[in-house]
């Protein structure tokens, strides 16, 4: 038993040897011997004879450009809203209620300027115009993209209540 299991491992070892020199004989009978390195160059830097096969340090993946994480961004948020006065000519007219919509440039020092009124109601009553002199006292925690502070635009309505409530309408006589 000792001696076919020592012939089946020479039959193994001369089947391997027999099929690499088939797979790799012929590319070897083509190559001629490297070139040896120039004097005063390192070994390793011979040029390579070109009918030679590639070296497996030959074999590069190519430059393939990574992707970037995208960058990280917070939006603008109030860290002190604006309070506007409640327009004296809407007090006057009996307006009690009322709303301005403002888009405004953020700067990076967390400040509103060069608001613009984009909707009031009801119109021509001052409440537009509130918004704009309150927006002045407001701070704002600036956009940030990747930490950094960045201008941006912000577009926000403020809500109008009057201090004195709306009178209660007269109710007509019950009818008898």
């Amino acid at each position: 038993m000792r001696e076919g299991f020592q012939s089946g491992r020479a039959v193994a070892a001369l089947a391997t040897a027999v099929l690499v020199g088939i797979w790799v004989g012929p590319s070897l009978a083509r190559q001629t011997p490297p070139l040896s390195a120039p004097q005063g160059f390192p070994p390793n830097s011979a040029p390579r004879n070109p009918s030679a096969p590639p070296a497996l340090s030959d074999h590069r993946p190519p430059d393939v450009a990574l992707p970037r994480r995208p960058p990280v961004i917070t939006n603008p948020r109030w860290l002190q809203s604006p309070r506007p006065e409640y327009p004296a000519i809407a007090m006057a007219n009996g307006v009690y209620e009322g709303r301005a919509t403002l888009q405004c440039m953020v700067t990076i020092r967390g400040r509103l300027a060069d608001c613009v009124v984009v909707d009031e109601s009801p119109r021509e009553q001052g409440f537009g115009a509130a918004a704009v002199a309150a927006a002045a006292s407001a701070q704002i925690e600036p956009r940030t993209v990747d930490g950094n502070a960045t201008p941006g635009t912000m577009r926000f309505t403020t809500r109008y209540q009057s201090p004195e409530p709306a009178p209660v309408p007269p109710q007509p006589p019950a009818r008898r």
